[in-house]
């Protein structure tokens, strides 16, 4: 219970010399009240007093007996005093003698709309216990400040206080008829405070709740009036027009529930404006989108008023100048891979679940049903039909279930028809179409993802106004600016209407050709140039491109494939979707037969599947494709083709290892490219040369080709080659001893890869930088820079880089001390790397091989790894400095070679060594 003197001030100032004692007579007349009915109090508060009660019948009777004591202090000091009280019934926390929590609070936002000589009390206080001979007064629900659910409040009315303390207009509820909620509202915080804020603007007289049906913009309607309901003294009034015909008259609908009975010969519109235009109201007019024709008459309302103001939900915009329209999405999901709490959408159909079977969702199975929520696309109707289903299925059935929109009804009695299932939904909506737009509607469900309005227009000759006219129906909705997509399960039921589509081949095959064109177009920038900017125009519509290309190989259409495979493979590999872009190929391989294929088309396909093979395959398995797609360019006589195959085949063979067939097929790939011009083929070939030279040790040789390719890079303004060469070059430095140079490389490189958004090359060159960073001193650093890349690479399949970064974590656990952490790194690493057995990088395999070795107190195992390191081929200057501390000195050899070490006998000792077994 909270007491309060009504306008202390202004007694002091009038009555100071009456005051000092009134107070004292107000500080007995309450301890003694308080003491008489088992109460204590925590705390004076000013003019009043905050104090508990274990019963709350007590608290009432001694709320009572305050204000009749005050009423003889009033009378005998001849000073008019009014008592306020407000009363709650909950729990609280004790800290120091005091009491806090939120249901303390509430009782104080209670006592703050109480009027002078009045006691208000919640809905728990009567249901806790309520004193013979007392009545009360139900005022309805109150917003009160900070409190987020409307409170019904009730005016305590004794006999012996009369009357004129039962109630007052400060507090009385607003006039109205706004329905309560039947069940809990859950979330929204967004949603409301947007709408809340829109309403209070004085501009706002108008504002139309637009969605498709299910979205919850009823329930989102009435929480926004009662929360409004206190800015309109006279009333806030629901208006449903669901049941609503559409010959009869909206206004007479507003007449009946507002209770205004026209008179005489003018018309309703006019009287009713007339009526409304002295009172100032809110009108909520619920499920409009049936009534359209008629929204004249709210324009004529609002013209002829000045306080009224409406808010509408309807799957239809009104379209009136005064509308304001807020486009209710469906509930907040969580972002991928987010742990923290629960989204609104997960506690809506939790708390459908305690509701209706009386079923706790486990903690552990809140995943499942996010995923349920994230198929339904947050609709609420959605997640509480599929929460409907728990009684029966288990969560992993019911996200089986709602892939079925079909299968989604409802088992409550008295969901009104339109909302029985998601199927009724949709026929609402769709009965209410004009029948070109019912066509246009079908058309527009062979886009994947979204679509813009120039994608409308080639492939479904839909223009601007027929788009509009299905975003303001709530049928389409606008994903970004100029960018259009369509709701999950009005897609799923306008494809089964077939019976509007005039040949749907012909839209499928104008939508495979505008994407895969859209595709080639940018091409040249996704190979060399602007990669950012190609990805802003290509990435939004990646699911489109993905189909158009899947229906472009249905289709046979072999001019739209060769002109944009490059493009489509670059994509891919731009966004290290390297196992995707292997299987489209395969599938594309085996769909156009060989025989029937271009000879060069189908070159060109074997090459890019043994290319994205190799990153993600042992490489054997990509050696046949090369082969037979250089068989192919050489039958073709596709000079420039065959230059970037010889290239692409040296590459695998580079990376297996066998130089000097690699080397073979790079001055070959090179001599064909210089005498057809082709800078950029030249450019890759002159950068692959140089590995082979840095492999080799002639690093002055390496050095000078990729400052070459660099610069041929730079004058094509190909950024990628650029990145790449500058990459290689700064291995080179490193290795000459120029640490900090070899850094500044890596950074200049990192920008461009950066700028044009490859994320693979990125984590590359962080690779090569976290090397850096050991050499330093620096292991902490590069060990945050590795975690962070891992994850990246390993989603991209890039299972040799993840290796060398497990490898790296090795090295920089050892330096920093760590055993256990170098040893569950360099585990996974070995486990990989014998899976694999990638040949060039044997000898970086071996020179971490030999250091954790040492490491592990195995020195003669560590120097015979550490021999054979130094002789297997290249390694980095941080690397062999590694070895030859293992090995003692380089003289440690004695002049002569070791043995190469047998990989299964390396692979069996590291094994035994981690395990920490004998050999």
């Amino acid at each position: 219970m909270f007491t309060d003197i009504v306008g202390s001030s202004r007694l002091w100032s009038a009555h100071s010399r009456e005051m000092p004692d009134i107070l004292r007579e107000h500080d007995r007349v309450l301890g003694e009240s308080v003491h008489e009915h088992n109460g204590s109090i925590i705390k004076r508060t000013g003019d009043g007093i905050f104090a508990s009660f274990a019963d709350p019948s007590d608290c009432i009777r001694c709320s009572l007996d305050i204000l009749q004591g005050m009423n003889s202090v009033e009378e005998s000091s001849g000073v008019a005093l009014r008592i306020r009280v407000g009363i709650h019934a909950g729990s609280a926390l004790e800290r120091d003698g005091d009491l806090f929590g939120p249901d303390v609070n509430l009782a104080a936002r209670v006592m703050g709309v109480a009027a002078g000589g009045q006691v208000l009390a919640t809905a728990r206080v009567l249901e806790s216990g309520f004193p013979a001979g007392i009545r009360m007064r139900d005022l309805g629900f109150h917003v009160l400040k900070d409190v987020r659910e409307p409170v019904r409040l009730y005016s305590i009315i004794h006999p012996d206080l009369g009357e004129r303390y039962s109630w007052s207009r400060r507090v009385l509820s607003v006039p109205g008829n706004l329905p309560r909620e039947q069940s809990p509202f859950v979330g929204r915080e967004i949603e409301v405070l947007r709408i809340s804020s829109m309403m209070r603007s004085v501009d706002c007289r108008l504002l139309t709740l637009s969605g498709p049906g299910g979205t919850g913009k009823t329930r989102l309607s009435i929480r926004i009036a009662n929360e409004l309901s206190h800015m309109y003294g006279d009333g806030a009034f629901f208006v449903p027009l669901a049941e609503l015909e559409r010959n009869e008259s909206i206004a007479s609908r507003i007449a009946l529930v507002i209770g205004f009975t026209p008179e005489g010969s003018g018309s309703l519109d006019d009287q009713l404006a007339e009526h409304l235009s002295r009172r100032e109201i809110l009108l909520v007019l619920d499920n409009f989108e049936h009534l359209t024709d008629q929204a004249g008459t709210v324009g004529t309302l609002l013209e002829r008023t000045d306080r009224l103001n409406i808010l509408v939900t309807s799957r239809q915009r009104l379209r009136l100048r005064a509308e304001w329209v807020f486009e209710v999405p469906g509930m907040s999901l969580s972002e991928e891979g987010e742990t923290d709490g629960d989204s609104d959408s997960v506690e809506l159909f939790a708390r459908t679940a305690k509701r209706i079977y009386g079923l706790d969702i486990a903690h552990g199975e809140r995943k499942k049903v996010e995923g349920i929520c994230r198929t339904v696309e947050g609709s609420p109707l959605a997640i509480e039909l599929a929460a409907s289903m728990c009684g029966i299925l288990s969560l992993s059935e019911i996200a089986e279930q709602v892939m079925d929109p079909l299968s989604m009804e409802s088992v409550m009695r008295d969901h009104p028809d339109r909302h029985s299932s998601l199927e009724a939904v949709f026929s609402f909506s769709w009965n209410l179409l004009e029948s070109s737009h019912k066509s246009a509607l079908c058309l527009l469900t062979v886009f994947k993802g979204g679509f813009d309005r120039r994608a409308a227009e080639f492939v479904c000759g839909i223009g601007i106004q027929v788009l509009l006219a299905l975003r303001d129906r709530s049928l389409i909705w606008q994903l970004q600016e100029g960018y259009f997509g369509i709701h999950g399960t009005i897609k799923y039921f306008a494809e089964k209407r077939t019976d509007v589509m005039e040949d749907p081949a012909a839209v499928r095959s104008a939508h495979s050709e505008y994407y895969l064109n859209l595709l080639a177009s940018r091409e040249n920038d996704l190979v060399r140039g602007d990669r950012i900017g190609a990805l802003a125009d290509l990435e939004r519509d990646l699911e489109n491109i993905r189909a158009a290309w899947t229906c472009a190989v249905r289709y046979g259409r072999t001019d739209l494939l060769r002109g944009c495979l490059r493009g489509f493979v670059m994509l891919m590999a731009v966004k290290g979707q390297f196992r995707e872009v292997y299987g489209v190929l395969e599938d594309t391989i085996e769909a156009l037969d060989e025989k029937d294929a271009e000879v060069l088309l189908m070159a060109e396909l074997l090459g890019h599947l043994g290319w994205a093979g190799s990153h993600i395959l042992p490489l054997d398995s990509c050696i046949p494709p090369l082969e037979r797609s250089l068989e192919l360019y050489r039958s073709g006589g596709d000079d420039k083709g065959l230059a970037y195959g010889l290239n692409n085949f040296a590459n695998v063979l580079n990376v297996k290892g066998e130089d000097e067939r690699a080397e073979s097929l790079y001055n070959e790939s090179l001599e064909i490219s210089r005498s057809i011009g082709d800078l950029l083929g030249m450019s890759a070939t002159i950068n692959n040369l140089g590995i082979l030279a840095e492999r080799r040790s002639d690093l002055d040789r390496a050095e000078e080709l990729y400052r070459e390719s660099a610069e041929i890079c730079g004058r094509l303004g190909n950024q990628h080659g650029e990145s790449m060469s500058l990459t290689n070059l700064s291995t080179i430095i490193r290795d000459k001893g120029d640490l900090r140079g070899s850094m500044e490389l890596l950074d200049r490189a990192l920008s461009i890869q950066r700028s044009i958004g490859d994320d693979f090359n990125t984590s590359l060159i962080c690779c090569y930088m976290a090397e850096i960073m050991i050499a330093e001193g620096r292991p902490e650093e590069a060990e945050k820079v590795l975690h962070r890349i891992l994850s990246c690479l390993e989603a991209q399949g890039h299972i040799w880089w993840v290796t060398w970064v497990h490898l790296l974590l090795t090295v920089a656990a050892l330096e920093r001390g760590d055993p256990e952490s170098a040893r569950a790194s360099f585990s996974r690493s070995v486990e990989l790397f014998d899976a694999h057995r990638w040949s060039q990088h044997l000898p970086e395999m071996m020179a971490v091989s030999a250091v954790f070795l040492s490491e592990s107190g195995r020195p003669d195992e560590a120097m015979e790894t550490a021999a054979a390191a130094l002789q297997g081929g290249m390694l980095s200057s941080y690397l062999k400095g590694k070895v030859q501390r293992v090995l003692g000195k380089p003289a440690s050899l004695h002049g002569t070679e070791s043995e190469s070490v047998d990989v299964d006998s390396l692979i069996t000792l590291l094994r035994s060594v981690i395990s920490g077994k004998s050999p």
